[in-house]
């Protein structure tokens, strides 16, 4: 009987070894099961993290093209504070003008036509009013002067090889001041890419029409008379004459000479006109400020930012004229 006894206690002491075993063993296979589980998960959370960086970094920066054949400096100065800030925040600018600025972080100068070389053939205005005859001093038309020169500058521009090699690269915003520099749309097309106009003169009235901005000539001053807003009857007249010149000499004369030097030069008879490529741009950025211009309906994507170029007036010296200066 003892020896039974003692066999069932073995017995019993077994089992419950074996259960507690068992019961440790599940309760750490489950436990690190549910660690390994907790692990797992972290690791797409891990990979984005470690990609992260990458992904901003290309993310948030662009290569932006700023392009002008025809360029001075009171024109340049306007933007220029748009493109230098653009640089500070990581983008990569490359500039094409004839006058180039000074080597600055994120921004590539591209020189075209040597100023001196620009300058020499531009016409001089004053003789020029002088000399024309009484009919074209009342058109007051800047193409009339300055068409031919701005396609002779173009075809120059277009044939420099620091030219042609921007037709190699990729961008991703081109920003460029139309005025004058209309040949340019023939290289934008090849380009292939997101586009802003800026404006030199404020909101320059053909170009806003495309966009889709009217200009009723009503009470919208041509874009070369200084004609108020509150204009009288024979006033209004004629403006509606001047605008009426500004778009057949655009139309007639100074647009189909141009897309036939563009599309010569870059070897494409098929790019299309400047008409249909300045449609497809994203927004205009006008030099014009609303206190200075007379009131003109403008749609969302004509932005005026005229005065962005300037900055905080430094003390006059000597201190009492600085005094007297402020009052």
């Amino acid at each position: 009987l003892g020896s039974q006894i003692s066999e069932k206690s073995e017995r019993v002491e077994c089992d419950f070894l074996l259960g507690t075993l068992s019961q440790t063993l599940y309760h750490f296979v489950v436990s690190e099961y549910k660690m390994i589980s907790k692990k797992l998960l972290l690791l797409p959370w891990l990979f984005c993290l470690i990609i992260s960086p990458f992904l901003v970094e290309e993310a948030g920066s662009a290569k932006i093209l700023n392009i002008a054949f025809m360029s001075t400096k009171s024109h340049k100065i306007t933007y220029e504070p748009l493109l230098r800030e653009l640089a500070k925040k990581g983008h990569e600018i490359t500039i094409v003008n004839p006058n180039p600025g000074k080597a600055e972080k994120n921004i590539r100068y591209v020189q075209t036509i040597d100023p001196e070389q620009l300058w020499k053939t531009m016409p001089n205005m004053f003789e020029m009013k002088l000399n024309m005859p009484a009919i074209l001093n009342l058109i007051q038309n800047p193409y009339i002067f300055m068409g031919k020169r701005s396609k002779h500058i173009c075809e120059e521009s277009f044939k420099l090889p620091q030219v042609r090699q921007i037709l190699e690269e990729k961008f991703d915003l081109v920003f460029f001041p139309a005025l004058f520099n209309e040949c340019i749309y023939g290289l934008i097309h090849k380009l292939n890419t997101s586009v802003v106009l800026y404006n030199q003169a404020g909101v320059i009235p053909w170009m806003a029409d495309t966009l889709g901005t009217p200009s009723p000539p009503s009470f919208v001053s041509a874009a070369m008379l200084a004609n108020a807003d509150r204009m009288g009857f024979l006033t209004r007249i004629w403006n509606i004459i001047n605008v009426a010149i500004d778009w057949s000499i655009l139309q007639f004369y100074y647009y189909p000479m141009i897309q036939n030097m563009y599309r010569e030069a870059l070897n494409d008879p098929t790019i299309p006109s400047i008409k249909e490529i300045e449609s497809n741009v994203s927004i205009i950025l006008a030099n014009s400020q609303i206190s200075f211009n007379q009131p003109r309906p403008l749609m969302p994507d004509i932005i005026e930012v005229g005065g962005m170029h300037l900055v905080p007036a430094k003390p006059v010296q000597p201190k009492e004229l600085d005094d007297f200066l402020s009052g």
